[in-house]
């Protein structure tokens, strides 16, 4: 592609994607909706939009870890102990239950025509884990000037949840490919392989964030610079994905890990920091998600949307019920439930995956691609629903005593 047209294309990608952003925020509403509907818009001008799927993966991959460590580094060490082990035990019932019954779902309604097809049931569990995701950036921004005690504490649970539940999602992904790959190889892929492929990646990526935070902030700690320190700070999140993942490790995990030992750490010109890191990210979101619209092309049928939408109210249904067995103890009341599994916009992770799943290839792609697209686009049109149901569903009373009953359900 001619350099001048390849940066036309991505100005006007910049500056569309810039006023899309404003609009949405001044409706109060996440800017996901709205980039894909600009990148549908734009996806008739030919060559002029035209990027490479590496390149175009590079920078979801960029903004996967920006806002990934944007997000743990506002969780408070002394919140985590409890947060943490909610969350991870909401991820774990959800995981199952979706592997169990989104996979059924998804095969039966897209799958079960033809001939009967192992790669096609691993091409549905594939879909069915990546629908755990919940792009919290979406949720924050939503709920940016929200007041209550009650409803920040609930949001707070569903960050938690996303930062979490994001290592975890790609880790379990890639396995299946994995298996996908060996049976394609007529190779085998043991249990014993897969744990011992899960232990690496999960010591690796929380070795890599460890060390790497301590080694930086120590010296940002001796050293700042104005015009360097956010440098490399961005620097160092990179390093961590990247070094983790050439190891052999979950470099999503690093970048977590990364992220709150910077929460807790203290620093000069913190704010500074986080603001370039947040204006970074931000910038990368427009590219992301306009180019998903762009390039994404998801059957214009009557019978797709009517399967797809069907799938997605079996995947909320599942999510309820996930929901309704995590907090069983918590004093949360039925519509803080319907709210907490009706929040659940799917966002940066999704579109990494979906960017990830068209380079790699597997049997069935094409069907995953087209419903992951569908599900980000009913996903954050359900959310901005619930937000704007969000006082009626979560009532603000009592609240010092349902928080204490919280802290020791927890």
């Amino acid at each position: 592609m001619d350099a001048l047209l390849y940066l036309t294309g991505i100005s006007i990608i910049l500056i569309i994607g810039i006023f899309a952003t404003v609009f949405s925020n001044k409706l109060k509403i996440a800017n996901v909706l709205p980039l894909l509907l600009v990148g549908i818009a734009l996806s008739g001008a030919g060559e002029l939009f035209t990027f490479s799927e590496t390149f175009l993966l590079a920078m979801a991959i960029i903004t996967l870890v920006m806002v990934v460590f944007e997000g743990s580094s506002k969780l408070k060490l002394k919140e985590l102990d409890s947060l943490s082990n909610d969350a991870l035990r909401l991820i774990i019932v959800f995981v199952l239950l979706n592997l169990v019954i989104m996979t059924v779902f998804t095969f039966l309604l897209f799958f079960a025509t033809g001939t009967f097809s192992w790669a096609n049931i691993l091409a549905s569990a594939i879909f069915s884990i990546a629908m755990t995701s919940t792009d919290a950036g979406a949720v924050m921004v939503m709920y940016k000037n929200a007041s209550g005690y009650r409803l920040n504490h609930i949001l707070k649970r569903i960050q938690m949840e996303s930062v979490v539940n994001t290592p975890i999602l790609f880790i379990l992904v890639f396995i299946l490919l994995d298996l996908i790959t060996a049976m394609g190889n007529k190779g085998q892929l043991s249990l014993l392989i897969v744990g011992t492929v899960l232990a690496k990646q999960i010591i690796i990526g929380l070795g890599t964030g460890l060390v790497i935070g301590i080694v930086i902030f120590k010296i940002m700690k001796k050293i700042y610079s104005s015009q360097l320190s956010p440098i490399g700070m961005i620097g160092a999140i990179l390093i961590a994905y990247v070094l983790s993942e050439n190891l052999g490790g979950d470099g999503v995990l690093s970048v977590a890990t990364l992220g709150i030992f910077y929460g807790a750490v203290t620093l000069r010109q913190k704010e500074t920091l986080s603001f370039f890191s947040t204006t970074l990210s931000n910038f990368f979101e427009i590219f992301v998600f306009v180019f998903l619209g762009l390039i994404i092309k998801i059957p214009l049928t009557l019978e797709f949307f009517l399967k797809s939408l069907l799938l997605f109210m079996v995947l909320l249904v599942v999510r309820y019920i996930s929901v309704r067995i995590s907090y069983k103890k918590h004093n949360l009341t039925k519509k803080e439930m319907l709210f907490i599994s009706t929040s659940m916009p799917k966002g940066i992770t999704t579109a990494v995956l979906t960017f990830s799943f068209m380079i790699l290839g597997f049997s069935g792609v094409d069907q995953i691609i087209s419903l992951m697209f569908a599900s980000i686009i009913y996903s954050v049109i359900l959310s901005t629903i619930v937000q704007k149901l969000s006082g009626k569903l979560i009532v603000e009373e009592h609240h010092e005593k349902t928080a204490e009953k919280d802290h020791v359900a927890s």
